[in-house]
């Protein structure tokens, strides 16, 4: 092998290394995720876009992380790498590489469509892997070149079976040895839900004293019947939201995480701020047909208030967002409601009555008081966290705290002993 060869080989090698590490830290994140707390990399408009894409359907396959078949991959790229340094008849190993280049490249396409064209908020670090992926095919293209130029060694475009074969071993042994080391790091794996480990108890004096500081937005909540959660909560959120808004959707996700992680403590209460002058009087102008969506999505949540399982039927509407487009009319709204178990016929007659019309003004006009112009925005015990989807480890951290403040430290035992029994 000529001295350029060497130099392609390692280089190719470092990109396998590159691609090797950001897979393991995505392998934390999805499966660990209390290893790796910090956001550095990941974060787009308060999201922790690496983790967030963990807790979608995309995200595994077979129930395994996608991440740990990236770190199987790139393993065995970089053993393959190495080893083509070694040895003296080289030419099908030059094929494998190639292949493998081929295969990333085509994976990562498909990947990417996923990540950048589909999930609200895309992962950074994925995007970085897509470079490397990209550094090993140029690598291995480059270094089939080199060696064919050499004429040392007649490179050959069939696969070296045996070869991938002991190499692919090899990777499997390190994945296991990564979530092995993992496991170690992480005893018992204890992570509610939510997916953010509990924050440490001599951070929640401070994280109190923070909010305490943030404005306040006192609104009454008296007949509000867009709500969830226990009746008796101590920790209010109310949650201006619009049905086409991705962002409002996340948040409302992160909510629905909060009430699993602790049950009994907390009550939302839904508003509705459709961003559309066709039933919002703050917004200027009017779309067609988005503009009905936005307010037949909004008219069927304020309907549909007081019902049993009114938190169910309003998350699934927000899924209509899902759809290609996401049409939101009473033809795909009926099945939510009967699904859910709500009267149709009662619900559709309320949709297009004034009641429906003034209780979303209602709503409209608070969020007036406190100069609402976009979505969403989250007001936690008369405190308005932020305009705009809030930072998923700050809200979850919050709130840890305020339960803390209000239950002391039996309360985090009681939710570790939860979370080892998921």
């Amino acid at each position: 092998m000529t001295q350029r060869s060497r130099i392609l080989a390692y280089s190719g090698a470092a990109f396998a290394l590159a691609g090797a590490i950001i897979s393991a830290i995505l392998v934390a994140k999805h499966s660990f995720p209390d290893l790796i707390q910090s956001s550095v990399g990941c974060d787009v408009n308060g999201t922790d876009g690496c983790k967030a894409l963990g807790a979608t359907n995309y995200a595994h396959v077979f129930g395994v992380p996608i991440a740990a078949f990236g770190f199987f991959y790139y393993a065995l790229v970089l053993v393959s790498f190495i080893r083509i340094n070694f040895m003296h008849h080289s030419g099908k190993l030059l094929g494998l590489l190639v292949f493998l280049g081929a295969v990333g490249i085509f994976v990562d396409i498909v990947l990417g469509v996923i990540n950048l064209g589909i999930l609200e908020t895309p992962c950074i670090l994925c995007i970085y892997t897509y470079l490397t992926t990209a550094g090993v095919m140029i690598m291995a293209a480059m270094l089939f070149r080199s060696e064919a130029k050499s004429k040392k060694v007649k490179p050959s475009a069939a696969i070296d079976w045996s070869a991938l074969l002991i190499h692919s071993i090899i990777a499997l042994v390190l994945s296991l040895g990564l979530y092995g080391c993992y496991s170690l790091m992480s005893p018992g794996n204890v992570t509610p839900a939510g997916g953010i480990p509990i924050i440490p108890e001599d951070k929640v004096e401070q994280i109190v004293a923070d909010f305490e500081t943030l404005p306040e937005g006192k609104l009454s909540t008296e007949g509000l019947k867009t709500a969830s959660g226990s009746e008796n909560g101590y920790i209010v959120i109310q949650e201006f939201a619009d049905f086409l808004c991705p962002h409002c959707k996340h948040t409302t996700e992160m909510i629905t995480k909060l009430k699993e992680r602790w049950p009994g403590r907390i009550r939302v209460y839904y508003r509705q701020f459709p961003l559309d002058g066709t039933c919002n009087p703050l917004i200027q102008g009017v779309r067609k047909p988005v503009g009905d969506w936005r307010c037949n999505a909004a008219q069927a949540a304020v309907c549909a208030g007081g019902s049993e399982n009114f938190g169910e039927f309003y998350h699934d509407v927000f899924e209509l967002q899902e759809n290609s487009p996401p049409v939101m009319t009473p033809e795909t709204i009926r099945p939510i409601a009967e699904r859910h178990g709500l009267n149709w016929d009662e619900l559709y007659a309320c949709m297009g009555s004034a009641r429906s019309q003034q209780l979303i003004t209602a709503d409209v006009q608070a969020g007036k008081t406190i100069e609402l112009n976009s979505t969403p925005l989250v007001i936690l015990n008369d405190r308005i966290l932020s305009r705009g989807s809030p930072h998923e480890q700050f809200l979850f951290h919050l709130v840890d705290a305020l339960v803390y403040k209000k239950e002391g430290k039996a309360a985090f035992e009681e939710l570790k002993k939860r979370s080892r029994g998921q």
